[in-house]
This record gives structure tokens, C-alpha cells and sequence, in this order.
């Protein structure tokens, strides 16, 4: 079974969320604090971490700093009530991996936290073509072992391609896992795709009219 580490100072929602997630199967562990998670996150080995980003004795953000800062690689994805977008940037920024704001709908939570766990249960580094592989722990592409600089967001875009190469890429799913249901123009998800098909030399993402992308690896 599966174990996650829940970090929350709100009991009723963290009782929930744990009930929830019990229910399909996993094993977790809550606390209320920053430090009380850091110990624990030593001590005993964890899947997935879900944290709270405001907490009575440091930010979830500082957890994370600390956390990545230990090699500890798991995925993070954060359950907050900010919608600022200087904390969704700083979310990734720190390590992070996903990021959800409350009140949540606990069936995405569950589609990203399959997601996260499928990312990180096989290889960290996917190997594409012409040299190209791509990372998943540090959401970064390569040639030839040579980074490849990638805004934040055109490296998340990536990323869901690479989860979903061959497979066809909706809007929603784009919309779900880049800016969280917030609104977007869908004239910067092109920029984005644009912007990929340029380093890789050749058109491989493909517009599905009417559906959204695909990441053709195989040609």
C-alpha cells in the first residue's frame, strides 16, 4: 500500500482528506506542523507528500526546502486557499509538483495523486528521440545529457506531454494541470507548444482540432 504524509493544522479537513484517501487504498500519516512533518518525513519512508501551505509554525514552502534540500524526491503537491499566483510560482519553484486550491474537488485530487505516483514510480528520466530525454523529478528536458532551458510553465506543458505521449492531451487536462481551472488564453498554450516544437527541431506536438494536442515520439 501506498503511504502519504498529510500536513495540515485544519482537523476537520485533514480528517477528511485521510478518510478519503483510506477509502482508496493508502496508508496515511497526519500532522499539524511544519517540524513535526520534517521529523517525520526522516523517519519513515512516504510516496506522496500533501501539504498545507500556511501553518502555525513555518510555511509549507519551508517544509519543502527543507525536504528537497535533504534529497528526499517524492512528489509534493499543495492544498492551499491562496489563489495568488506568486505562491503558485513559488510552489514549483521550491520542488513542488502539483498544487490545488480549497475548497477541493476530492476526484482531481485523486487523478493527480495517480498521476504523481505514476511519474515517480518508473524512471526519472524518459528517453525520447534525436538525444532527447526528459526528467520528471526536476521537470527538465535534455540533449545529449545537456540541459535544455525551459520556462516553468512550457516545462509542465512538457511534462504532461511526455506522461501522455502518443495519447491525445485535452484542454482540460491542460487547464487542470497548468493553471488549476484558473482562466488562460489558449493563444499562451500555443505560444508554449510553439516554443517546444522549436527546440525539438521539428513539429512532434500536433493540434487535435476541437480536443488539444498529441506528442508524436514515434516518427
Amino acid at each position: 500500500m501506498q503511504k502519504v504524509l498529510l500536513l495540515e493544522d485544519d482537523d476537520l479537513f485533514a480528517q477528511t482528506v485521510r478518510e478519503f484517501l483510506e477509502e482508496e487504498g493508502f496508508v496515511v500519516v497526519c500532522c499539524n506542523t511544519g517540524a513535526k512533518a520534517e521529523e517525520i518525513a526522516y523517519e519513515e519512508h512516504f510516496d506522496l507528500f500533501l501539504f498545507d501551505i500556511n501553518l502555525p509554525d513555518m510555511s509549507g514552502f519551508d517544509v519543502t526546502q527543507t525536504i528537497r534540500g535533504n534529497k528526499i524526491s517524492k512528489p509534493i503537491l499543495f492544498l492551499t486557499s491562496s489563489r495568488e499566483k506568486s505562491s503558485l510560482l513559488k510552489s514549483f519553484e521550491l520542488g513542488g509538483d502539483e498544487y490545488l486550491t480549497k475548497p477541493v474537488d476530492f476526484d482531481e485530487l485523486l487523478v493527480r495523486i495517480h498521476a504523481l505516483l505514476k511519474r515517480s514510480g518508473g524512471a526519472g528520466e524518459v528517453k525520447l528521440f534525436d538525444g532527447f530525454s526528459f526528467d520528471f523529478t526536476k521537470k527538465s528536458l535534455y540533449k545529449e545529457h545537456r540541459l535544455v532551458e525551459l520556462g516553468n510553465k512550457a516545462a509542465h506543458l512538457l511534462s504532461l506531454f511526455v506522461e501522455n505521449r502518443e495519447k491525445p492531451v485535452t484542454k482540460e487536462m491542460i487547464d487542470i494541470a497548468l493553471y488549476s481551472n484558473q482562466s488562460y488564453s489558449e493563444g499562451s498554450v500555443r505560444v508554449y507548444v510553439n516554443q517546444l516544437n522549436s527546440v525539438f527541431g521539428k513539429k512532434v506536438i500536433k493540434n487535435i482540432r476541437g480536443v488539444g494536442y498529441i506528442f508524436e515520439t514515434n516518427e
